[in-house]
């Protein structure tokens, strides 16, 4: 690491803000995040895995891991089968080419790429859009019990809007299984929040915008992805957003299993607080979004 330690002036900035400071002052590096390209935190890779993009992308060499990946293929189905040989044959070309147009795309979309990224997200992946709309609303109601003023509640919606938006890089075939993913599955999902993160670069969104959208799946304890981070060192906004993502999730329906209640969706936020989710953040969505009494739910 290079640097002394640097303290974060809390009289005079968000969190979210010093963040981005430290990234842009320190020359790509973050004092707890480490160095970065494209304000995505880097770590130490091992010799299995290369870079795409600024993105640690696993290599599965088939002569390694042919015979875990033939015993994995003989227990999967048709779809998630197709989703193993898309990893090992295609996927990583697909990858450079899609970000490479959408590099091109951003550079000459840098005034309004908001608006084109959410337009892409609409036409190309119109579920993951309905479910941002939803996240979206329920976002701002709950920022409103955080006591935002009108700008951060307009920050907090467009982190709700643009937290899937790294799925538009995700294939089809991943997004649209109709079951539970597969561990390999899981590897490719677990790449869109930082997916995510490179597109608002491309696209010249706000550092701070960035940095939320990267981190909507970490957890209070420490134990998300993409980098670890755990309690305050997750942006607000991020940890406002994964909340209710969840809860959203939750009661939506899927094709692998039935929507949950409002008040049992509650129960398991609240069952994880402390754990996935920040206390502080469930309490404040039980203020906006309070459990039913009249239904014999509870």
């Amino acid at each position: 690491m290079r640097g002394d330690a640097v303290q974060r002036p809390d009289s005079c900035c968000t969190e979210e803000t010093w963040h981005a400071v430290c990234y842009q002052k320190h020359d790509g590096y973050h004092p707890r995040y480490g160095y970065s390209k494209m304000l995505l935190p880097a770590r130490v890779r091992s010799p299995g895995e290369a870079s795409l993009n600024d993105i640690t992308v696993r290599r599965y060499d088939p002569q390694e891991e042919s015979k875990r990946m033939q015993d994995e293929l003989t227990m999967m189905d048709a779809s998630a089968a197709a989703t193993v040989r898309l990893l090992n044959q295609s996927w990583a070309g697909y990858l450079q080419t899609a970000c490479a147009r959408f590099k091109s795309l951003g550079h000459a979309h840098r005034k309004n790429g908001t608006h084109v990224l959410v337009s892409r997200l609409k036409r190309t992946r119109p579920s993951t859009y309905e479910h941002s709309v939803r996240v979206a609303r329920l976002a701002r109601v709950t920022g409103r019990a955080f006591n935002f003023n009108d700008s951060r509640l307009q920050q907090l919606s467009s982190t709700a809007m643009l937290h899937d938006i790294g799925k538009i890089l995700v294939p089809e075939v991943v997004l649209n299984r109709p079951r539970r993913p597969t561990r390999m599955e899981q590897f490719v999902l677990h790449l869109h929040p930082s997916l995510g993160a490179l597109l608002a670069t491309y696209f010249n969104l706000s550092p701070e915008l960035r940095i939320r959208t990267q981190h909507h799946h970490e957890r209070w304890d420490g134990k998300g992805y993409p980098h670890r981070l755990g309690g305050e060192d997750i942006p607000l906004m991020a940890r406002i957003v994964q909340v209710v993502d969840t809860y959203d999730a939750m009661v939506a329906r899927r094709p692998y299993s039935a929507p949950r209640t409002h008040n049992e969706a509650v129960r398991e936020l609240v069952a994880h607080g402390g754990k996935q989710f920040d206390p502080r953040v469930i309490e404040a969505f039980l203020d906006m979004h309070p459990v039913e009494h009249d239904g014999g739910d509870c």
